[in-house]
C-alpha cells in the first residue's frame, strides 16, 4: 500500500491462486477499503435492506442464516442496497451506499427458494448469486441507516436491544481494520459514533421468515 499515491501493488505467486476468494480479498476488497477510508468511506461485511422507507444494516458472521434471511425478506418485497458487504459514510447522517448485490448461497437455501433462484441439482459448498438479477426492480444505490441488527442463530425469533458498548464490540469484529494507525483511529472513531447514534440489535434469525418480516417492522423500523 502506498497512501500518498493512493495505489496498490501485489505480487501474486501461482500457488495462491488456488485460494479463490480470499485471493479477491487480499488484492482488491481490503486494499480498496483502506483508500476508501482516506475519504471517510468504510466497507463493512454486511447487508443492508429497506422496507418503508427505513432500512436496517444485517451484520454477523457467516453461517448464522444471514443469507437465508435476506433472500427470505426480498421474497417478502424488502429492498436491498448490498447483500454481503456495504459502504459506510457520515456527512452527518449515517447512510449505506451500494455494494456486491452477490451473496454466497448454500444448497439448504437454495432448495428453500428454489421458487425464485430456478432448480438446481444438489451442490457442495456454496454458489455465489447475483440477487440483483432475480430482485432487479428491488435494488437500491444507497439508503440513510435507521438500525442495526447483529445476526446470530436461534431455533426462534429473539430481538433484544443492546447498549452503545457492546454494539462498539461488534462492529469491531465485521468492520474492515487495517494497519495504518491514522486510519486504524479514525475507523474506530467512525464505529463508536455510529454505536451512541444508532439503535441496535441482537437478532436470533429462526426458521419464519414471515413471522421474522413482521417482527422486524413491528419492533425495529416503527421506532425509527
Amino acid at each position: 500500500m502506498n497512501y500518498a499515491e493512493k495505489s496498490v501493488t501485489a505480487t501474486i505467486m501461482e500457488q495462491a491462486l488456488a485460494y479463490r476468494a480470499m485471493l479477491g480479498n487480499w488484492v482488491l476488497t481490503i486494499p480498496l477499503s483502506e483508500l476508501l477510508k482516506l475519504r471517510g468511506i468504510y466497507l463493512m461485511h454486511a447487508a443492508y435492506l429497506v422496507r418503508e422507507g427505513k432500512g436496517i444494516l444485517f451484520a454477523g458472521r457467516s453461517e448464522v442464516g444471514k443469507t437465508t434471511l435476506i433472500i427470505g425478506l426480498l421474497v417478502m418485497g424488502w429492498r436491498m442496497v448490498s447483500v454481503d458487504e456495504v459502504f459506510l459514510a457520515s456527512n452527518p447522517q449515517l447512510f449505506a451506499y451500494g455494494g456486491p448485490e452477490q451473496s454466497k448461497v448454500s444448497w439448504q437455501s437454495w432448495k428453500r427458494f428454489s421458487y425464485y433462484l430456478g432448480e438446481q441439482s444438489r451442490f457442495n459448498g456454496k454458489k455465489i448469486v447475483h440477487l440483483g438479477d432475480y430482485f432487479p426492480g428491488q435494488v437500491l444505490d444507497r439508503h440513510k441507516v435507521s438500525a442495526i441488527c447483529f445476526v446470530e442463530q436461534s431455533d426462534r425469533i429473539k430481538i433484544t436491544a443492546i447498549d452503545p458498548g457492546t454494539c462498539y464490540q461488534q462492529l469491531l469484529s465485521v468492520a474492515f481494520l487495517n494497519s495504518e494507525p491514522n486510519l486504524t483511529r479514525r475507523n474506530s472513531d467512525f464505529l463508536y459514533e455510529i454505536s451512541q447514534q444508532i439503535p441496535v440489535y441482537r437478532l436470533g434469525v429462526g426458521l419464519d421468515i414471515k413471522a421474522l418480516h413482521t417482527t422486524l417492522i413491528d419492533t425495529v423500523l416503527s421506532g425509527n
